[in-house]
């Protein structure tokens, strides 16, 4: 498995589809392995032309754990400030390592939960290496693999719910630069 380097922190990570493709990195969410985004999703989308990377956060999966920190568990952070062993920054910046590492100048960037922060963090902090943004607060792309259609000229925010299974239903909060566009047959965005 390929490894990208941030200082002592090694990322795992995997890509999907021709090099030549438009590039595109998924985050995922706390704890979550990059298996999240699954198989027949990444495969959709390297179909629709893209280059897809996804990889795993620190402290998740095959890349970096930092232990000597211990958990706080969730009730500690709740009652008072519990020093971080890192930061969103970081993990923005973790991010940009695995476009080093796989030599690309700028991607467009799609996460979900706390990967959709992550995603955020990155285009903000790295605005030129950020070609699109996409959102999502839940991860429920393991239902139905779909593949959002990218326009960089599009300045509109768009908000589509996408029937996954019925009765599960999810919003995918798009940021400007990004559209979701109806199939002419049916309600569903293409995905």
């Amino acid at each position: 498995m390929p490894i990208a380097r941030h200082g002592a922190i090694e990322l795992a990570y995997e890509t999907f589809g021709a090099a030549e493709g438009e590039p595109l990195l998924l985050i995922s969410g706390t704890g979550v392995q990059m298996l999240m985004w699954p198989d027949a999703f990444v495969a959709a989308l390297a179909d629709r032309g893209f280059c897809v990377t996804r990889f795993d956060n620190r402290d998740a999966g095959l890349s970096t754990h930092l232990t000597q920190a211990g958990n706080p568990g969730w009730l500690k952070p709740l009652i008072r400030h519990a020093a971080a062993p890192y930061r969103l920054e970081d993990m923005a910046d973790d991010a940009v390592a695995v476009l080093d590492a796989l030599g690309w100048d700028r991607a467009h960037i799609a996460g979900t939960s706390l990967g959709g922060m992550i995603a955020q963090t990155m285009a903000i902090r790295h605005p030129s290496r950020t070609r699109t943004l996409l959102t999502s607060d839940r991860a429920n792309v393991r239902v139905r693999p779909f593949v959002a259609s990218v326009s960089e000229s599009s300045s509109t925010a768009v908000s589509a719910p996408l029937t996954l299974r019925p009765p599960m239903s999810v919003t995918m909060t798009v940021s400007s630069a990004f559209t979701i566009p109806l199939s002419s047959s049916s309600d569903r965005a293409i995905v």
